[in-house]
């Protein structure tokens, strides 16, 4: 197969209405030519909307959509060369594997001749190269994603959509699809845009992520931005595996937890309504190896699970705040996991000390002291 053209998407104010429903709501989004972009939010988000927007199956109430240079908002579907994976593959049961990956070259009248090289030039990409001649029912869950991959591909489309196309498969299976779509699109070089809810399955695989919420775009950046710097509670709770408190700010880098003071490597916004965002891999039990200057919280156990690659600890804070972490479980050998009801001091970095204003909170970011 040829290069994959290099191709822009611009989405500008799109908005979507179904009755008195607001499914999009002013959406401006631009994804670089060859980016793998993950559209992640809860169940009515508006993430698949967005996407049905993209693909053509949506037309927007407002706005517009461009892919490169062309205006593509009212094209429809099948004059916009792109494919799409959808979550239940739509692969045809009554026809073979090398039928199905043809189907998109009959349909566009490529010419048949150049269709069994470019049926085996698919399939060799997603490794299925010899399974031309095979049905659809022979197939496992993963070789079947793998088919409506290749048929999505076969006509080399300038943008590729995916619509949660691993949520069929066990944890285990998706867990190796993931990696395995991550080469594949190194490999490529196309331009995808992938929906899914699954929180890991986007930070795996995306060069960006863009959270949505109630059909708005809450944060678009990098893995480790969101990871690292969310914009409000909303994305840190969506984003790892995190506990909210309410702190309030006593400066421009520190805020108060209960009794403790924390400090911050990132300045603290001014918004009245704070939260600390608790991530658990980030909370450490005390030693005698961290440094000074490290947050430092005294707690009780009450609660230790065992979850064979990590131990998770469940804890309160002497005002009755709970709070928990995780350790990989080798960290700590039977003998010295912490009893229930100990008493112990966990430590959490300034650089690790995430503060962000409550979700929904109106008031500007106003500039810190």
């Amino acid at each position: 197969m040829s290069e994959y053209e290099n191709v822009g998407v611009s989405i500008r104010s799109v908005s979507k209405r179904y009755g008195n429903t607001l499914a999009l709501d002013d959406i401006t989004l631009d994804i670089e030519p060859g980016e793998f972009v993950s559209l992640l939010g809860p169940s009515g988000s508006g993430k698949t909307t967005l996407l049905g927007a993209l693909g053509g199956f949506v037309m927007p109430s407002s706005g517009s959509v461009w892919i490169g240079d062309q205006d593509v908002t009212y094209m429809p579907p099948h004059k916009r060369n792109i494919g799409v994976v959808f979550q239940s593959y739509a692969l045809f049961p009554h026809m073979t594997v090398g039928e199905n990956v043809a189907f998109p070259l009959r349909a566009r009248r490529l010419p048949k001749s150049t269709w069994p090289e470019r049926v085996r030039q698919a399939l060799a990409m997603v490794e299925l190269e010899g399974y031309q001649d095979r049905g659809i029912s022979q197939l496992s869950g993963g070789q079947r994603q793998r088919v409506a991959l290749a048929r999505a591909m076969v006509f080399e489309p300038r943008l590729i959509l995916m619509d949660e196309p691993l949520s069929a498969l066990d944890k285990q299976l998706r867990e190796t699809m993931q990696i395995e779509l991550r080469q594949l699109h190194r490999k490529l070089g196309a331009t995808i845009v992938y929906v899914t809810h699954d929180q890991r399955e986007a930070l795996t695989m995306s060069d960006r992520v863009a959270i949505l919420k109630d059909g708005k775009l809450v944060q678009i950046g990098a893995p480790e931005t969101l990871h690292n710097d969310p914009k409000d509670s909303f994305v840190a709770s969506f984003i790892g595996d995190s506990t909210l408190l309410p702190v309030t700010r006593v400066d421009a880098h520190s805020v108060k937890l209960g009794k403790f003071t924390l400090h911050s490597a990132r300045p603290v916004s001014t918004h009245p309504e704070l939260l600390l965002a608790v991530q658990t891999e980030k909370l450490l039990i005390d030693d005698e190896r961290h440094e000074a200057g490290v947050n430092r919280l005294n707690c009780r156990v009450r609660e230790v699970v065992y979850q064979g690659d990590s131990l998770r600890l469940f804890l309160e804070l002497e005002d009755g705040t709970h709070i928990s972490l995780r350790q990989p479980s080798h960290h700590l050998g039977q003998q010295k996991i912490p009893p229930i009801g100990e008493s112990l001091t966990v430590v959490l970095h300034p650089e690790d000390t995430i503060i962000v204003p409550r979700a929904g909170c109106q008031y500007p970011a106003a500039n810190v002291a």
